[in-house]
C-alpha cells in the first residue's frame, strides 16, 4: 500500500525582534546593575531609618545608588572584554580588558584608602571643638560600619552614611570641602579612563550592548555627581566668604580687627568747641 504522506511542516515561525533580541542580550547586565542600585539604596534608607544618621538628606540616596550601578557597570564591561579577548585574535579586546582592569582596582584601593585616613584623621581629632563625627554612634553600630568599611572601595559615595554630628548639606553630604574635592577626584580617577576604554572597545573592536550600558552610567555618573557637586561647593565657598566680611560688605583680611568709626577731627568735619569752630 502506499505510505501516508508526510505530515505538513509547521509554519516558520517568525524571528524575534530588536527588542526582544535586545533585552535578552542585556538582561544579566540590566539585573546586576539594577541589584547593585537597590542594595546601595537599601543600605541609605537603613542608616536613615533606623537612626544611625538621621540627618543624611534624602536626596543622597540617588548619589550612591547611581555610583554603585556605575561601578557594576564598569566590572561588567571588564567581564565582556576578557570573554572577547579569548578569540587568540583579539588581542586588542584583552589589552583593553586589562587597562580597564588596573584602572578600576587603582580607583578602588586609592578610595579604600581614603576612607581609612579619614577615620584616623577625625579619630586623630576626635576631642576638638570642631569634632565632625559621632564616635558613640560609630561604636553603637560597629557591624554596620565595618560592612560599609569593606564596600567602599566600590563606592566612595557611602562616606556619606558615617554618623556625621554636624551639617553636610553644605559640602553634598560630605563634612568638610577638601572631603568632597577628593570624593570627586576619585570619581574621576574611575570614570575618565574606563570611560576612554569603553568607547574605543565599542569603535574598534565589537558591539557591546554592555560596553554601551556602561558607557551611558559612567556618563550620567560624572555630569550628575561632578556636576552637582562643584555647584554646591561653589555656593558653600560664596557662604564662607560672606561670612567673613563686615556689614558694608567690605572684606576682612585675616587677623585683622575691623577699625573704629574714624573722629571727626581726622575726617576734616568741623567741630565746634566753646564757640570756636575748629
Amino acid at each position: 500500500p502506499p505510505s501516508p504522506p508526510p505530515p505538513p511542516s509547521p509554519p516558520p515561525s517568525s524571528p524575534p525582534s530588536l527588542l526582544v533580541e535586545l533585552l535578552q542580550e542585556i538582561q544579566t547586565t540590566v539585573f546586576l546593575m539594577l541589584g547593585s542600585s537597590v542594595l546601595a539604596c537599601a543600605a541609605a534608607v537603613y542608616t536613615k531609618k533606623c537612626g544611625i544618621n538621621p540627618q543624611f538628606p534624602w536626596i543622597q540616596i540617588l548619589d550612591i545608588a547611581l555610583a554603585a550601578m556605575d561601578f557594576a557597570s564598569d566590572v561588567l564591561f571588564v567581564i565582556e572584554a576578557f570573554e572577547v579577548g579569548r578569540d587568540p585574535s583579539m588581542w586588542a579586546a584583552r589589552t583593553i580588558g586589562r587597562i580597564s582592569f588596573i584602572f578600576l582596582l587603582v580607583a578602588s584601593g586609592l578610595s579604600f584608602a581614603s576612607y581609612v585616613l579619614l577615620l584616623k584623621h577625625y579619630y586623630n581629632n576626635r576631642l576638638n571643638d570642631d569634632a565632625h563625627m559621632n564616635w558613640s554612634t560609630m561604636g553603637r553600630h560597629a557591624g554596620w560600619y565595618g560592612v560599609l568599611f569593606l564596600l567602599t572601595g566600590a563606592d566612595i559615595e557611602l562616606i556619606k552614611l558615617l554618623p556625621w554630628s554636624k551639617e553636610t548639606k553644605p559640602f553634598d553630604g560630605f563634612p568638610e570641602m577638601r572631603v568632597a574635592i577628593v570624593a570627586t577626584c576619585m570619581t574621576l580617577l574611575e570614570d575618565v579612563p574606563q570611560l576612554i576604554c569603553q568607547v574605543i572597545f565599542v569603535m574598534t573592536i565589537a558591539t557591546s550592548y554592555t560596553a554601551y550600558m556602561s558607557i551611558a552610567v559612567t556618563v550620567a555618573s560624572m555630569f550628575w555627581l561632578v556636576a552637582k557637586r562643584s555647584l554646591r561647593l561653589m555656593a558653600a565657598a560664596h557662604a564662607d566668604a560672606r561670612a567673613k566680611t563686615d556689614p558694608n560688605g567690605t572684606a576682612v583680611p585675616n587677623g585683622t580687627a575691623m577699625s573704629a568709626a574714624p573722629s571727626p577731627v581726622m575726617t576734616g568735619v568741623p567741630v565746634v568747641v566753646g564757640g570756636l569752630r575748629v
